[in-house]
């Protein structure tokens, strides 16, 4: 095994890098003002953005990528050259041999590009378009190829990153530096396989394509993690959607049986609404958790002991018709648990009535009369009630109920106390 040390060209020096803080803007000695280029302040910092025909590309979801030029070297000989690319992400691949550019996207046809890889020499690389890639893997040869010349470029590494997974360019190129990744090892797999020669001897044989590299079993280890396919990703996508946890932009999952960002975000969603680590991997607990949500019947099911009180505060909400500018009727719903918890919390044994505030964000679920000044009343954030999922509400019920029953247990023992040290005394 060899190490991969990266390091780049400032100011003339070659410097080390370590992490993804320590590598300067896009041609660095430009100063992020070069004609022709876009530039636009991504995670704190002035970044060159990628372009094409001085229009700023974005990904299908309107996030821009960073732009970031770098040199791989073999630790053992201190060569640029050859050093295969390690795939900065998982998913599947578009790949233009021509440019030496291989586009990674979470799912194919319709699916968000991650990041691309460009100017590697890909003439003996065996994965086709559509093919799945995972992490780490090796790719083509970095190079500086262009138009079909190999030497268009200085040999170096040019990589534009979804700017909404930096994070994962982050951990790329600690990976990198650590050793995680390294010339033929990459997370999850081991000893990575040799891979098909650059070049051929005069009198060999063409090389016969490897089978395209397999994505890993969901569960094999118990654990459901991003990049993993399977029947147990599917039924995660489906139960998240039924408990209503979206991705990062409010979308319900596609039940594809692909483990990618979005229902990494879903996950995450579903993690912190339980109080658990929300790394977005169903280990043990998350899976444990999932499951009692399974079990446990949502608020909008007549099972649940408040059913009731949910209905009356949807039936309240269509009263206030268009005005209370709901989307569609799930948002409605979704707000309809909110306010339920929120009432049920605040003391209120039903809701008679719901009300907006003056300026419209907020709504009341309120016990009694309405001009009543003895009603009783809880308030909510009008977004926040339609964005929150159903099962985080009926989970808060839960959770609430629960307490109040340790409570009440509690305070017998409390009053038979002084009873007892009296008998003694």
């Amino acid at each position: 095994m060899s190490k991969i040390r990266i390091v780049e060209s400032v100011g003339g020096k070659t410097e080390r890098v370590h992490s993804y803080e320590d590598i300067e803007i896009h041609h660095p000695s430009k100063k992020g003002k070069e004609p022709g280029r876009h530039y636009q302040v991504v995670d704190g910092h002035n970044e060159e953005i990628l372009s094409s025909g001085g229009k700023v590309q974005h990904s299908r979801d309107g996030h821009v990528f960073v732009s970031k030029d770098f040199v791989l070297l073999d630790d053992k000989t201190g060569r640029s050259s050859p050093v295969h690319v390690p795939a900065p992400a998982d998913g599947f691949v578009k790949i233009d041999k021509n440019s030496g550019l291989v586009k990674i996207y979470d799912k194919l046809p319709d699916g968000e590009m991650i990041a691309q890889v460009r100017h590697m020499d890909l003439r003996g690389f065996p994965l086709k378009d559509g093919d799945p890639i995972k992490y780490g893997q090796p790719m083509g040869l970095q190079a500086g190829m262009g138009g079909g010349d190999l030497n268009k470029y200085p040999t170096h590494t040019h990589i534009d990153f979804n700017a909404n997974h930096l994070d994962k360019f982050k951990q790329y190129i600690r990976d990198i530096d650590s050793g995680v990744i390294s010339t033929d090892r990459y997370p999850g797999k081991g000893p990575a396989a040799q891979d098909t020669p650059v070049t051929q001897p005069a009198d060999s044989k063409p090389a016969q394509d490897k089978p395209a590299a397999q994505p890993a079993r969901a569960g094999a280890d118990g654990v459901l993690r991003q990049g993993e396919q399977g029947a147990e990703i599917r039924a995660l996508q489906e139960s998240l959607n039924k408990f209503g946890y979206t991705d990062a932009r409010g979308r319900a999952l596609t039940p594809d049986s692909d483990f990618g960002a979005h229902t990494k975000e879903a996950l995450q969603a579903f993690q912190r609404a339980h109080g658990l680590k929300d790394d977005g991997i169903a280990g043990p607990r998350t899976l444990d958790a999932l499951k009692k949500s399974e079990q446990s019947p949502l608020l909008a099911n007549p099972q649940h002991p408040d059913h009731a009180m949910y209905k009356q505060a949807v039936q309240g909400l269509e009263k206030l018709g268009p005005n209370a500018g709901f989307k569609s009727h799930a948002e409605l719903e979704r707000a309809a648990a909110t306010l339920t918890f929120e009432a049920k919390v605040g003391g209120l044994k039903q809701i008679d009535h719901v009300a907006l505030s003056t300026n419209g964000t907020g709504l009341f679920a309120v016990q009694g009369g309405l001009t009543d000044p003895g009603h009783h009343r809880a308030h909510v954030d009008k977004a926040q009630a339609a964005a929150q999922p159903m099962e985080q509400s009926t989970f808060q019920l839960q959770q609430d109920a629960q307490q109040r029953q340790k409570l009440e247990q509690a305070q017998p023992v409390q009053q038979l106390q002084p009873q007892v040290s009296r008998a003694i005394a």
